[in-house]
């Protein structure tokens, strides 16, 4: 993947852009950055991009943050366009192959909707931004090549220093807790009780509800996914199945060395057996890091202990 990273970020640091009498379009830059951050946020999760209103939401939230120039804020336009770089193949729907072949030039969302069904990209391109590592440097290449006066979408926090998310006060727009998991130690639910916590806004590509939260995980136990140190946003409880969804758990028996606590993130798997007077119960869960880092093995909880596993929230991005 190595060789395939050096090609993606020589291809993003070099987009064929139309020169207007504002300068060089951002169009593309900013699309990619949309891409990328569809990923981070889990709206993209197979290479199919479609022109969702998830995308031109984060299209336009990137556009305020790091465009200052006359442009026209039109996700048509690179949407269209970016097929031009090779990487960036156009599906068509039905009945629209030959549009899709012949046509020069669309800027309009509806023509676009009607021809494209979605996007796909090259299938190296796709393995390198579903990793959190390489996703990291394609990024940065887009914003020192394209926006080099910007320290990044958001300025960092001083008082969480890696994240780069607003402080707001509670109650405002799209505003979510911050969640110390050291402090709250074993006692969640009365950490949230006491309230005695910060609130940041979420940019307005991610979906608010109000059950999101975020926290930092601290570690390599799931560093093929989450980096050491990262800043993440949860949603608390889990909806449907647990199965195969990365959590925030807790437990009695877990100390997590590097949360400093009873809690733990990681990703959650069971095995069931049929009970004559329960039905399908769990014989075990299985608590699995996803990491390059020696030392860390599956957490097994019995089904004797398992009434006393706590599933606390579920995993939704990197921030």
């Amino acid at each position: 993947m190595e060789k395939a990273l050096q090609i993606y970020v020589r291809k993003f640091s070099s987009l064929r852009r139309g020169v207007t009498r504002y300068g060089p379009a951002p169009h593309k830059p900013i699309l990619l950055l949309a891409v990328l951050q569809g990923v981070e946020a889990g709206w993209i999760t197979e290479n199919r991009i479609e022109l969702s209103p998830e995308l031109v939401g984060a299209f336009k939230s990137l556009w305020r943050a790091l465009v200052s120039t006359g442009h026209s804020p039109l996700v048509a336009q690179p949407f269209f366009f970016m097929r031009g770089e090779k990487f960036w193949h156009h599906v068509p729907n039905p009945g629209y192959e030959n549009w899709v072949e012949v046509t020069r030039n669309c800027q309009s969302l509806g023509a676009l909707h009607q021809a494209v069904a979605y996007v796909q990209l090259d299938s190296d391109l796709f393995t390198l931004i579903m990793s959190s590592a390489h996703r990291a440097i394609l990024k940065q290449t887009l914003l020192k090549t394209y926006f080099p006066k910007a320290k990044g979408v958001y300025p960092e926090s001083d008082s969480y220093p890696g994240l780069h998310l607003p402080l707001v006060a509670e109650g405002e727009v799209n505003a979510v807790p911050i969640f110390d998991l050291a402090v709250a130690a074993g006692h969640f639910s009365e950490y949230q009780r006491i309230g005695d916590y910060d609130w940041v806004q979420l940019p307005e590509f991610i979906r608010f509800s109000k059950d999101l939260f975020v926290a930092q995980v601290v570690g390599e136990s799931m560093n093929k996914r989450i980096p050491n140190g990262s800043w993440c946003l949860f949603r608390e409880g889990v909806s449907g199945s647990r199965q195969g969804k990365i959590v925030l758990v807790q437990h009695h028996e877990i100390y997590d060395e590097d949360l400093g606590g009873q809690y733990t993130v990681k990703r959650y798997e069971s095995e069931k057996t049929a009970s004559e007077d329960r039905g399908w119960v769990h014989s075990k869960v299985t608590l699995k890091p996803e990491t390059t880092a020696a030392g860390y093995e599956d957490i097994v909880i019995s089904e004797n202990d398992e009434e006393s596993l706590r599933v606390i929230a579920e995993f939704v991005a990197v921030l």
